[in-house]
């Protein structure tokens, strides 16, 4: 044996009892720094407690993209290697995550460095179940001692299984769900009665996890059992630490601060807290959301183009009431923006805001405006509000096309979510188009300058016919369905 033979088994031999050198061993290449290394080691006070039989239940909060579930996918199959014999579930809101940390296992499973590790630690071949030990997507089998990685989906069932490991990666998948209490419940539940039930004696239970609301999963954990440690890594460290200075990245030559300040700047302050900060905003705060104006950009007809001109329109609760608003917006969708060309709202009753919306439209298209389509929200009256004044348009042989929102969480949600297309200049108001109201207007800034990081809006249904349309556009929610 030569000097780097020796030098190589040595390696081997530190990499069976320390996680870090098991890490570095296999992954020569990827990048190192103090937090890598601060996170292996909490991962392996996780493993030295379960091997104790104390239990253990551990919180990372880290931001995205820094490697925390390659270091949990690197510890299990550390932990499997020591001990084969190991039941592992693991859960995530997706499923795509789940087996794509199935096949990272295998991966490393199949890795020449890792048998030189682990030579008692196999699964089956690629394509083929040895000695009756599975290897699928979903589940793989240490052969000959009972042993398994199984991965599933949060609210999935885990009936009749047991675990000795539990881990839970990103169990909400983002503020839309963390901002619902139906959701928030349901994890739980599913948590405390299902998953955690299936831990044995002395089992551990492992979370990984972005932080979106106070009362999410982690933060009913935290308050519920003392036990639980916790280890918070800040994407920017608000205050001197041991290894960084305030103001300094976590990983810098991964994420540089940069970069972290670019997503600072473009992202909704909550989120960004939420997301890189692993500090969810109270849902009380009463400061504003939108701490900038609404942009303002001299119109210009696009040349040559027919253009997409939208009318939205908010309707109130009750068809027999004038005593509240209908919302409305005219907005221009071009390529990568849109145009606000015109917003109001108008105090009538059901009847006396078919004819004005009626007349509206005729107003735009003698001007020069002529929509295309008319979205209406598909709540309260808006349903039988759309299909009568699509009743009276054909009637004067006018065929905008006249469609219905569906359902995409609250005005809260779909504020946050148009944040960055309102910070960024990808909505604003056409300076100088012929048919724009100026107190229609300043009724819109007035709701965008007091809409508030809490969900007590009553006054903001200009608002949120402009924000449909960004979240339609820029964002996840779904397109309305035509009637």
């Amino acid at each position: 044996m030569n000097d780097i033979d020796l030098i190589e088994e040595v390696i081997i031999r530190n990499a069976r009892v320390d996680f870090l050198t098991f890490r570095k061993y296999l992954h020569p290449n990827i990048k190192w720094n103090w937090f890598v290394e601060d996170l292996s080691s909490h991962l392996q006070w996780f493993y030295d407690e379960l091997v104790a039989g104390n239990s253990p239940k551990l919180l990372i909060e880290a931001p995205p993209q820094h490697g925390k579930s390659e270091g949990v996918v690197d510890l299990l199959a550390w932990m499997l290697g020591k001990q084969p014999e190991l039941k592992v579930i693991f859960s995530s809101f997706s499923e795509r995550l789940g087996v794509r940390a199935n096949k990272k296992l295998q991966k490393i499973f199949d890795s020449a460095k890792y048998k030189r590790i682990f030579s008692d630690a196999k699964i089956s071949s690629k394509g083929s179940d040895a000695q009756g030990s599975a290897r699928n997507s979903e589940l793989l089998e240490l052969i000959g001692t009972g042993g398994y990685f199984r991965n599933t989906t949060v609210r999935g069932s885990v009936t009749g299984e047991s675990m000795d490991i539990g881990v839970i990666d990103d169990p909400i998948k983002g503020r839309l769900d963390a901002r619902s209490l139906t959701v928030r419940n349901a994890t739980w539940d599913w948590m405390t009665d299902d998953f955690m039930t299936r831990l044995s004696e002395g089992g551990g239970l492992l979370m990984i996890m972005t932080r979106w609301h106070t009362d999410d999963p982690a933060g009913r954990l935290i308050k519920n059992d003392p036990t639980v440690r916790v280890v918070t890594f800040k994407a920017i460290a608000e205050v001197d630490e041991a290894h960084r200075k305030a103001g300094d990245a976590l990983f810098p030559e991964h994420k540089s601060i940069g970069f972290l300040r670019d997503r600072k700047k473009t992202m909704e302050p909550s989120s960004f807290s939420s997301l890189y900060q692993q500090t969810p905003a109270d849902a009380n705060n009463s400061e504003a959301l939108f701490k900038f104006k609404l942009a303002r950009v001299k119109y210009a007809p696009l040349p040559d183009v027919r253009p997409t001109i939208v009318l939205r329109i908010d309707t109130p609760q009750k068809a027999e009431s004038d005593s509240d608003y209908f919302g409305f917006s005219l907005l221009e969708v071009r390529m990568k923006g849109i145009f606000i060309l015109d917003a109001g709202h108008a105090r009538k009753s059901y009847d006396d805001a078919l004819v004005y919306f009626d007349g509206l439209l005729d107003y735009y298209k003698a001007n020069g405006f002529e929509v295309r389509k008319v979205i209406v929200e598909d709540a309260n009256i808006g349903y039988a509000f759309a299909h009568s004044l699509k009743k009276i348009r054909r009637a004067k042989k006018r065929f905008e096309g006249f469609k219905l929102t569906k359902k995409y969480g609250n005005k809260f949600d779909r504020a946050h979510e148009s944040y960055t297309s309102f910070k960024t200049g990808c909505v604003s108001i056409a300076d100088g188009c012929s048919v724009q109201n100026p107190a229609g207007i300043d009724v819109l800034n007035d709701e965008f300058e007091s809409f508030t990081e809490n969900d007590s809006h009553n006054n903001d249904d200009v608002l949120d016919t402009v924000v449909w349309q960004v979240v339609e556009k820029f964002g996840e929610c779904p397109a309305p369905l035509s009637i």
